[in-house]
């Protein structure tokens, strides 16, 4: 099978709710890929193995996580750590856990200038130190939001200066399902 094939057969069976010969199918294109060294597909595999475990009912939060460190390794960037935290926040809800990995994409993606990730990295940051109890540091991020939000102005981020909420409008956007797979929401409106 050609790589091409590859995403409309995944998401068919995601769609039709046949997990495991998603997985099965996956699996196959990652050993393939890894043996090829092509990094492109390997990195769409895990992105999609990861998405499987958050929509596989119950999703596999720990399965999830595992991968999310696997292309954070292969493939190191903020918004790969910001990707593996976002299942620490949202998926585990290791809150004490997601905030090291968001210090660190915040980091990195001041230095890769990806200021997309840092912006959300902030705000779940945020998030993360609230949960945990650590108010006052909730309030220097949020310090830092305002800060960044200023500098940049409101048309740096997606729904900055429109009608549609920024929290919407990124919601909706294929960044999203990019993020954590094929969501459970649009599962609900294709079947």
């Amino acid at each position: 099978m050609e790589f091409g094939q590859l995403p409309e057969l995944v998401n068919s069976l995601m769609v039709k709710r046949d997990f495991q010969e998603a997985e099965k199918l996956l699996l196959t294109a990652r050993s393939k890929a890894e043996s090829a060294g092509d990094t492109q597909t390997l990195q769409y595999v895990l992105t999609q193995l990861v998405g499987l475990c958050h929509i596989s009912e119950p999703p596999d939060w720990a399965k999830a996580e595992a991968l999310s460190h696997e292309r954070e390794r292969l493939f190191p960037s903020a918004f790969s750590k910001l990707q593996t935290a976002m299942i620490l926040h949202h998926g585990i809800h290791n809150y004490a856990g997601a905030i090291p990995k968001l210090e660190a994409a915040v980091a990195q993606g001041k230095v890769e200038r990806d200021d997309k990730t840092v912006y959300t990295s902030l705000c779940l940051l945020g998030q993360a130190r609230l949960e945990v109890g650590r108010d006052e540091e909730a309030l220097a991020v949020l310090s830092e939001l305002e800060e960044m939000v200023a500098r940049r102005g409101r048309d740096w981020f997606p729904g900055g200066g429109s009608g549609t909420s920024a929290r919407t409008q990124a919601r909706d956007s294929p960044g999203f399902d990019f993020i954590f797979g094929l969501s459970r929401s649009r599962l609900q409106k294709e079947a």
